[in-house]
């Protein structure tokens, strides 16, 4: 039966017959996973050159970790954002963040659709009056204060409004993009950041942004443009895997080596908490990493000056790892263990190497 398949322009792939485009080759999840930290520039030599590429890479930052990680030149989130070239608003996956005005008129332009009475009324005001306190806005609007609120917030989750340095609204610029367009920009650059995914995890980093058909339509319509492939990349598996063409080079040959210690709200953490829950901890620990392979975890609180950590667990040169991810933050480290507090470090490096921050 199995010449019979091939003459018929099937092919073999995980130990199933199929037929169109796409790839047999099949991997390990570990292999998979490997890719996945292999793009995200934490290795020494491979770190981005600035912010403007980490930005490019991931579309916003939630905070300076995110981007001191993976990047050689860094500046502070709120120095940029003082010097106008970043709002905070909400990103796509479904994060509140920092990101470019460009940025932000491409998840406008995503996530446009119908408006209220209401919020057409309070976006008008924002986009004559702004930048426009919110003690401001109240007093404008002729609307009642909650609906003007409820009204504000809603434009805020829709990308219409951002906040400004001095958290002022302020409007998404419009752009000509259409919406089907945005969604595209958007979902080329989350693999171009993750490499490979399934239908179903990008599905959930989008929160509900995109429902399932269109999901797939896009995922076609980037395959259609060369940008992906798709396969049973998973060995065992009978779910389809789509990967740009970087990504799927790479399976077979990427071996992470970076230690990194990972934030709850770090991107990646977003990224591997939809696609392979099993790996991470539970909700709210820093994530410690030789390589892409867990190795500990612990509670941490970080703050302008230092880290505190707490509960840590996990395996022989975690707490190394730990202590080298303070150093590179330029943070004091302490620790609080059944009530005791010992100092490991203070770093003056994040001062020496950034003044005036």
């Amino acid at each position: 039966h199995r010449e019979v398949f091939l003459s018929h322009g099937y092919i073999e792939s995980n130990g199933m017959f199929v037929k169109g485009p796409v790839v047999p080759e099949c991997f390990d999840r570990s292999e998979i996973i490997d890719v996945v930290f292999s793009l995200q520039h934490f290795e020494e030599g491979e770190r981005l050159e600035d912010m403007d590429a980490v930005l490019d890479l991931l579309g916003g930052l939630r905070n300076d970790p995110e981007a001191l990680i993976r990047v050689d030149r860094f500046e502070p989130v709120e120095r940029m954002r003082k010097r106008g070239l970043l709002v905070r608003g909400h990103l796509v996956p479904d994060r509140s963040g920092f990101c470019r005005h460009e940025d932000a008129s491409v998840y406008r332009a995503a996530r446009s659709g119908e408006r209220t009475d209401s919020q057409k009324l309070v976006l008008r005001i924002v986009k004559d009056q702004q930048p426009i306190g919110r003690n401001r806005l109240l007093t404008i609007s002729p609307l009642g204060p909650e609906e003007t609120l409820e009204a504000a917030k809603s434009l805020y989750l829709s990308s219409e409004v951002f906040l400004d340095a001095s958290n002022a609204y302020v409007g998404a610029k419009r752009t000509r993009m259409s919406r089907q367009t945005a969604w595209d920009r958007v979902i080329a650059r989350l693999f171009n950041a993750y490499g490979i995914m399934t239908a179903e995890t990008l599905a959930s980093l989008l929160s509900g942004d995109l429902a399932m058909r269109e999901v797939r339509a896009c995922l076609r319509r980037l395959e259609r443009d060369g940008l992906l492939v798709k396969g049973h990349l998973l060995r065992g598996s009978n779910v389809i895997h789509w990967a740009t063409e970087e990504a799927f080079a790479r399976l077979g040959h990427a071996h992470p080596r970076a230690d990194v210690v990972l934030a709850p709200s770090d991107s990646l953490t977003t990224f591997l908490r939809a696609a392979y829950r099993d790996i991470l901890p539970e909700t709210g620990r820093y994530v410690v990493f030789a390589g892409s392979r867990p190795i500990g975890s612990f509670d941490g609180r970080l703050s302008k000056t230092g880290l505190s950590i707490s509960d840590v667990v996990g395996e022989e040169g975690c707490r190394d790892i730990i202590t080298s991810h303070a150093r590179r933050l330029g943070l004091a480290v302490s620790e609080d263990e059944e009530g005791r507090v010992s100092d490991w470090e203070i770093m003056e490096f994040y001062r020496k190497s950034h003044p005036g921050v």
